[in-house]
């Protein structure tokens, strides 16, 4: 990864995925960003600077360092989540980044198959509906109503375009009226969001 305009996208959509698996934790540390990235020190140093300075990510710093751990503010969100309103004061967030998964060797890359990912979609949502399906703790109303979030939120995930905040909010409600399928979903609904930014 090399232009500017990679990396500061790259560091904003690490730190959202990385702010949704755990909203508590502060943020990724410097070395595992550097990691990330797979970038020279100072390029990334010189950018997160520039998106702390734009108010996008939030800097924790020890005495000695320019900074320990970045997370994303609240600004940073919205700028991630409404791209089309903000591409014209920040036009680094239209540019795509190649995500690499597995080796590579010279320029052969191994890129994960979107094939694979959807047959990860179809088992673990299998899996939360007959979990869901099982419960007699919960009225059939709400059974109901999980089941339909479980199958739009699938759907979303399923789509070529996939929209980030409809996950989102759908994942938010999810979590919070039937946290016993957060265990199975978690990983796959941060793959999937990863993927998008």
């Amino acid at each position: 990864m090399s232009s500017n305009d990679e990396i500061r996208i790259s560091i904003l959509q690490h730190l959202y995925a990385f702010y949704y698996r755990d909203p508590r934790l502060i943020g990724i540390s410097r070395a595992e960003m550097l990691r990330l990235l797979n970038t020279q020190e100072n390029l990334m140093d010189s950018n997160m600077l520039y998106l702390e300075q734009k108010g996008l990510v939030k800097l924790l710093k020890v005495m000695g360092s320019l900074w320990e751990v970045a997370g994303i503010t609240a600004f940073g969100i919205d700028v991630i989540e409404n791209k089309e309103m903000y591409k014209q004061q920040f036009p680094f967030i239209t540019v795509q980044v190649q995500e690499i998964y597995g080796n590579v060797h010279g320029n052969v890359v191994q890129a994960k198959d979107s094939e694979v990912i959807i047959q990860q979609i179809d088992n673990v949502f299998q899996k939360a509906c007959s979990m869901t399906e099982s419960r007699t703790d919960i009225s059939p109303e709400l059974k109901k109503e999980i089941l339909s979030s479980l199958a739009s939120l699938e759907e979303e995930m399923k789509k070529k375009e996939p929209d980030a905040g409809k996950i989102q909010k759908t994942w938010n409600w999810l979590k919070r009226n039937a946290n016993w399928v957060a265990p199975v979903l978690t990983q796959i609904v941060s793959e999937v969001v990863k993927l998008l930014y």
